[in-house]
């Protein structure tokens, strides 16, 4: 009940781009409702953890577009398996959000025979409730 009503939305989460940010995103989101609401009827959470490995070469390597293109597979699978919006729980990951961002808004325009039924996807910056 984020500003008057019940929140019962399904939130995506791409982590494992460093373990501490997915638990911390994790935590934030399930105490926060807790804290608002008094009960544990949380938002569901899907956690797609992907192997930081691959992300931590294409960082050294300068293989942004790879990332990227990495990130949006994930988002995508995130909203398949029934996210209602998803978020990147990391910092450094901002320098490819624009294109990630532009990508996902652009795959939720398809047609709905295309899209997952649970509808489109928004990926939000930095903190996972817009207030």
């Amino acid at each position: 009940m984020f500003g008057g009503e019940k929140m019962h939305r399904r939130i995506g989460i791409l982590g494992g781009l460093s373990p501490e940010s997915t638990v911390t995103y994790y935590h934030y989101i399930t105490r926060e409702y807790y804290r608002r609401l008094g009960d544990y009827g949380h938002p569901e959470i899907i956690i797609y953890s992907v192997n930081f490995q691959e992300f931590v070469d294409w960082q050294k390597q300068g293989e942004w577009k790879t990332a990227a293109e990495k990130m949006i597979e994930v988002m995508i699978s995130l909203r398949k398996a029934g996210a209602d919006f998803g978020l990147i729980a990391s910092n450094t990951m901002h320098i490819v959000f624009d294109e990630v961002q532009r990508r996902i808004r652009q795959d939720c325009r398809r047609p709905k025979r295309q899209r997952s039924s649970r509808g489109s996807s928004l990926l939000h910056r930095d903190t996972p409730f817009n207030k």
